[in-house]
Order: structure tokens, then sequence, then C-alpha cells
């Protein structure tokens, strides 16, 4: 029988300790090579939500799977989380070279795509702009083993031109390698450019 190739969140409830929750029974299904966004007001706990899909937090109730199967909990994981502030998710006592290569060797051919000039690789996680930064983490994200990206306001904090080109490079890059990719955003315009389709968070959050 054959496999049904998808990322499904299951019924995900999450609270911070004894707090309230921030989100309830949230399910939805991403299929291979499908760009879907998720929209909602800040606030509303969709930070959270790619962190719970990124393996980074444990849900309190409910699930994360690939293909049918969990999230593994040591290794690389298929759904890989990009940050909204990319100084926050490099080394800083790192040279890029080797930031870039931590989890895999990054192909010349990824460096390309997403924009990294040679020169960079020589430089320190300081002497760069956001969007140059940002253009790192994203080739960092996109290895061997990756069946999706969580993209969370990736782009929020730059300026429009430099916007443009990552979410360009980006978009390319998952098609090609039939890379699911979630987008969480509080921009519309953003998401009804972007995706195939767009989940309004709050009319699956059952708070």
């Amino acid at each position: 029988m054959k496999k049904d190739k998808k990322l499904e969140i299951k019924n995900i409830s999450f609270n911070y300790m004894k707090g309230p929750e921030i989100l309830k029974d949230v399910s939805f299904k991403v299929k291979p090579g499908e760009t879907v966004g998720i929209f909602g007001s800040s606030g509303y706990g969709k930070s959270t939500l790619a962190k719970i899909m990124g393996g980074i937090l444990k849900p309190s109730k409910g699930e994360i799977t690939v293909d049918g199967r969990s999230l593994p909990k040591e290794g690389c994981c298929p759904v890989q989380l990009i940050y909204q502030h990319p100084e926050k998710a490099v080394n800083p006592k790192w040279k890029m070279d080797k930031v870039i290569n931590e989890g895999w060797i990054v192909s010349d051919e990824i460096k390309n795509k997403m924009g990294i000039q040679p020169r960079w690789m020589t430089r320190w996680p300081r002497e760069l702009s956001g969007g140059e930064l940002q253009r790192f983490c994203i080739a960092r994200s996109l290895g061997p083993k990756t069946k999706y990206l969580v993209a969370d306001e990736i782009t929020t904090m730059l300026d429009a031109l430099t916007q443009v080109k990552i979410w360009n490079n980006l978009m390319t890059v998952s098609k090609e390698n039939k890379i699911g990719v979630v987008i969480v955003t509080h921009n519309r315009f953003l998401a009804e450019k972007l995706c195939d389709r767009i989940i309004d968070l709050e009319s699956i959050n059952c708070v």
C-alpha cells in the first residue's frame, strides 16, 4: 500500500506552564511541494505553532507527523524552522563558512541560488546585514533530508527589495526539490502572492 505523503498537524494544543491554552485542537495538512500560508494577527500563537512544527516545542496535546511518522527526537528533522531574526539562529563566534555547514555541507548550487556571495563566507555574522544572514539560514535549512520548511515571518524586518529577492530564491529552490513550505505571517498580501492556499489560524484554533 502506497504511503500518503504529507506533513500533518494533528489536534495540537499548547500552553506555557500552567497558563491558559494558546493553541487548542489545531489541525491541518501540507502536501509535498505545496505552499501553505498560516495567517493571523500578532500574539495569536503563530510563532508557537511554528516552533511546534519544527520540533522545538513539545505540544501539550496532539502530534506532528511526516509521512505518517512522528518527528525524530534526535538527528536531522524533516521539518526545518527558519526564524524571523537570523542573528539569533547563528553562533556569533563562528565565521559564516562554519555556520552554513553546521548540519551538512551546503552545495555551491544552493549557495548560488540563494544569492550567497563567496566573499561572505569568511566574515563574522555581525559583519553581514539581516538579509544576507537570512540567506545563510535558509540555505542551511535545505538539507538532503528536509521535506518541509516553516518560515516564521522571515522577511518582516527586511527592506522590500531584499524581501522579494529572498522569497523568489526560496520559492524557486523549494519547488525544484518538491519541499513543502508553511509561511507563517501576519501579512495577508504576502500570503496571497506566494501561497497555494491560506489558513486563518483563528478559524482552526479552538481556544
